[in-house]
């Protein structure tokens, strides 16, 4: 009888160990599946210019994401249409990597995550913007225009 109980207690300590360690794994979550990227242009045009849509496919339920590349001015990108909220919904947003310490002048690119709630298709619109254009202090000027279509499959 008691040969038994302890192992009945040896393969519970065992089974309790393997639970605590892989609850601990140090291993980081996936980062969702990126299906656009947006760069800091050269330079802002003079006038606004509207990009050919970018395309994207995801399954439904699934979490996606779309990087914009920063930078510390005089461009910046933002997102200034989330498209259908019954189909996509925005979750946050975090950086997509990391400086070392006492770099100047480091970006990282912003990871913008995304849920795909339903089947249909929206557009989402991102906007890069000149910082302080016109000489003008907090003054942002439109420089270009993505609009992102993003297609949501059941």
């Amino acid at each position: 009888m008691r040969k038994a109980g302890l192992s009945v207690l040896g393969c519970l300590s065992v089974l309790g160990c393997l639970l605590l360690a892989a609850g601990c794994s140090s291993a980081a979550p996936a980062a969702p599946r990126a299906v656009a990227t947006l760069h800091i242009s050269d330079g802002i045009p003079m006038h606004p210019v509207t990009l050919k849509p970018k395309l994207a496919r995801v399954a439904a339920g699934s979490t996606f994401s779309v990087i914009a590349d920063t930078s510390d001015g005089p461009e910046a990108w933002k997102l200034t249409t989330v498209g259908r909220p019954g189909i996509v919904e925005k979750r946050g947003s975090a950086a997509a990597g990391s400086c070392g310490s006492g770099i100047a002048g480091c970006t990282v690119p912003q990871r913008y995550t995304f849920l795909a709630k339903a089947a249909g298709t929206t557009t989402m619109v991102w906007t890069e913007y000149a910082l302080g254009c016109g000489g003008q202090a907090g003054h942002r000027c439109v420089g270009v225009i993505q609009p992102l279509r993003v297609t949501v499959t059941k």
